[in-house]
């Protein structure tokens, strides 16, 4: 360990201080699960106590350079893991970060309900947030959260709030918190006028206000809108199963920003905003036009949508709105205009593929690999684990292994096709589950 901290990081070059920070965040990652099992055993025995402290939290804000919010997630977690012997057995072995941890641990604890189904679930939990990043975790599980117990998605507006009050200025603030699902309908707003925002500021050629300021003026716009005329209604595009619309039971998810959301969440936006249905491996519209267009179609770009989740450039969290459909073998080399050529990528990462010297390639199994300029390879697995998937539903866990893979992104081999008029039938069943 002693050589890590020690090494001079002036003094490497790009690759290896890239592999110095991954080996500093290993020792952190080590570091953190030794801290969460001593104070598993140190509140346990309420050592804190012969300090004179209140409570294991108390006592690490006070002596440990930890906030007390984070000192009581730490007590929290470390008395959790006691139940969770798979998490436990992870982090102690470095295969899973204190991070990781403290997220499977607060979804297991969420219910009693929770609790019981995470006792069958937690090995393939486990695994799959062993493969996937942090905040894949926490998209997989506020997914299996809705599916471990259907209550939790019922959620009513007791949580919400907002709070607006006038600073020493004169500026107003506002502060809100909304834990329905009138959260959606109000981003989806604000978002469909950020973006008419950020690209009217782009073709004018003129200076660029920064997210926050658009975002703060896109949320006047559309208050100003509604003030003295008819009010539109925003948006949302949701991804969900038919058969969980239909039974009610599984979580669908927001396009724009992964978010988790009920069955009768998506039945209750239906009602008060435009929802987007879009199934998955349904017969819908055709994708593929082939070398008959360079731009890509509506269609494609919604499959684009439930396909990709945003930008596939390892490490970037563009989301879908922020990107443009690129040919992976361009389009006046010969590359057709169909769901295997193309790819979601921000703007940033599709200049840099056009003018930055980067290309990028698909293999069969639909990973992507990309090639820096001097080429190198920086390898991006982005195809669905469907053999993984298989095994954890014959092992009863397929609700764990659906969360995960709507965390991963649904259908990358071309199996998401967005809901047209082409198959009749699904299509009434979709409505009939809408209005059953």
């Amino acid at each position: 360990m002693a050589e890590v901290w020690e090494v001079d990081p002036a003094s490497l070059t790009d690759v290896a201080l890239a592999a110095h920070v991954q080996a500093l965040d290993a020792e952190r990652c080590r570091a953190e699960a030794a801290m969460a099992r001593a104070v598993a055993v140190w509140d346990a025995r309420k050592a804190w106590a012969y300090d004179g402290a209140t409570s294991g939290t108390a006592w690490l804000a006070h002596r440990c350079e930890l906030s007390r919010s984070s000192a009581a997630v730490m007590v929290r977690t470390a008395r959790r893991l006691g139940s969770m012997p798979g998490t436990d057995a992870a982090l102690s072995g470095g295969e899973l970060s204190l991070a990781k941890a403290t997220l499977l641990a607060s979804a297991a604890h969420r219910s009693e309900r929770t609790r019981e189904v995470f006792a069958r679930h937690e090995a393939v939990l486990v695994e799959h947030a062993r493969r996937l990043t942090v905040d894949q975790t926490a998209q997989m599980l506020q997914h299996w959260l809705l599916r471990a117990d259907p209550d939790l998605g019922r959620g009513q507006r007791e949580g919400d709030s907002l709070h607006v009050s006038s600073t020493f200025a004169g500026a107003t603030a506002l502060n809100g918190l909304w834990t329905s699902d009138d959260g959606e309908v109000i981003r989806a707003a604000i978002e469909a006028e950020h973006e008419r925002l950020w690209r009217a500021e782009k073709a004018s050629g003129g200076p660029m206000r920064t997210p926050a300021q658009r975002r703060a003026a896109a949320l006047a716009e559309v208050v100003r809108r509604a003030v003295g005329a008819e009010r539109g209604r925003p948006t949302i595009a949701v991804t969900i199963g038919l058969d969980d619309l239909s039974s009610r039971c599984g979580p669908g998810t927001v396009d724009a920003t992964g978010q988790a959301i009920s069955a009768e969440a998506v039945r209750r936006l239906a009602c008060d905003a435009r929802i987007i249905p879009v199934v998955l491996a349904g017969a819908g519209v055709p994708i593929d036009v082939g070398r008959a267009s360079r731009t890509i179609t509506a269609v494609q770009r919604r499959a684009l949508t439930i396909r990709d989740r945003g930008c596939v450039f390892p490490g970037c969290d563009r989301p879908p709105g922020w990107c443009d459909g690129h040919h992976i073998v361009h389009w006046p080399a010969g590359g057709p205009t169909d769901m295997a050529n193309l790819v979601f990528l921000c703007e940033h990462h599709h200049t840099l593929m056009h003018e930055g010297g980067w290309s990028m390639a698909r293999a069969p199994d639909g990973s992507l690999s990309f090639t820096r300029p001097d080429g190198s390879r920086l390898q991006r697995e982005h195809a669905v684990d469907r053999e993984r998937d298989a095994e954890d539903h014959e092992r009863g866990t397929h609700e764990a292994a659906r969360a995960a893979q709507h965390a991963r992104g649904f259908g990358q081999g071309g199996e998401c096709d967005e809901r047209g008029t082409a198959d009749r039938g699904a299509d009434h069943r979709w409505r009939d589950a809408m209005v059953g």
